[in-house]
């Protein structure tokens, strides 16, 4: 969070000089739906064996409604010919009303021997994202006033999602480790919080449309970015006596991932427009993987001089997402 806090300030600094001058502003109110599949692996020690995946958490479809907001500017190409800055800011937030976690837990490599599987609903929760980009627009104008505009962009963000784990019951359970299959656990109300940080290099690719006076008619684009990601993740397993509480682990990885996105807008008056995107993400963070548990002192009788920590190889953890959205925008 404090990365990209001075990411924002220092971006913002830089941008005040340009945005003093000519140019365009585009802003923008959108709502959609966005589904999003994560999963996250642990080793049995600290060398990824004894068995290379002991734990493995899987969130299905977990459904989410969004709304968000765009801040775009765009020198004037008047003054410098055929390129001119390009800056960008975008929040999104998500409230999470569907979806399902399954949890298991293995004796052997590769996912054999399953001695443990709970399904549960994880019907509450949030996830919200944060961007911001400065690069330069590169433009080709064509001779009936329309252009090509390619602008390419560096950037950084940061993407969050909190999901709460409820409603469980036992499906496969092979010894007295774990309850017996068709049990509802009852009083569980866990969550698990990730977060993907980094920076980005991207391309957005834009056509667009305009009248005999040059005003913006409509415009069809699509943009690609390269993430570099810090992932870092905390977790509350609420029935866990052995763990501490609020925060039962964590986890911290390196990974990288893209992200793709089209769409177009309309203007149906001379400075408002309305829109539609369609977004697809496909990060992981697999190295440098760790997992610390914090044991319960208390519960489990630990001195208050000694290691509580444990700690074993994180496989890593893998997010794709896709979502759609309509807006309505003005541009100044």
């Amino acid at each position: 969070m404090k990365s990209l806090l001075l990411s924002l300030a220092v971006i913002c600094l830089l941008a005040c000089p340009l945005c003093a001058q000519a140019g365009t502003f585009r802003c923008s109110l959108d709502t959609g739906y966005r589904q999003d599949d994560l999963q996250w692996t642990i080793a049995g020690d600290n060398s990824g064996q004894n068995p290379n995946i002991l734990s493995d958490l899987d969130w299905d479809d977990v459904r989410l409604a969004m709304i968000g907001g765009r801040l775009e500017w765009i020198g004037s190409v008047a003054e410098r010919g055929w390129m001119t800055p390009y800056a960008h800011l975008a929040l999104d937030y998500g409230a999470v009303f569907d979806g399902e976690v399954r949890d298991s837990d293995y004796d052997e490599d590769n996912r054999q021997a399953e001695f443990s599987r709970s399904i549960s609903e994880t019907d509450s929760g949030y996830a919200w994202d944060a961007e911001v980009r400065a690069g330069v627009q590169m433009q080709k104008k064509l001779a009936w006033n329309d252009y090509w505009a390619w602008t390419p962009y560096v950037g950084f963000s940061h993407n969050e999602q909190s999901f709460d784990i409820e409603d469980g019951k036992q499906v496969v359970s092979d010894d007295d480790r774990a309850p017996p299959v068709g049990t509802r656990i009852r009083g569980l109300d866990s969550n698990y919080n990730a977060q993907w940080d980094g920076p980005l290099l991207g391309l957005k690719v834009e056509y667009v449309n305009r009248d005999s006076l040059q005003r913006e008619r409509w415009a069809v684009y699509v943009d690609g970015s390269y993430h570099w990601l810090w992932y870092d993740a905390e977790a509350d397993w609420n029935l866990r006596g052995d763990f501490e509480h609020p925060v039962s682990f964590e986890h911290e990885a390196e990974g990288d991932g893209f992200t793709v996105q089209g769409g177009f807008r309309y203007y149906f008056r001379p400075n408002w427009h309305f829109g539609g995107t369609a977004l697809y993400r496909d990060w992981e963070a697999d190295d440098e993987g760790i997992d610390q548990t914090y044991f319960n002192r208390v519960n489990l009788g630990i001195p208050s001089g000694e290691n509580n920590v444990g700690t074993t190889k994180f496989n890593g953890a893998e997010w794709t997402s896709w979502a759609a959205s309509v807006s309505i925008g003005l541009s100044f």
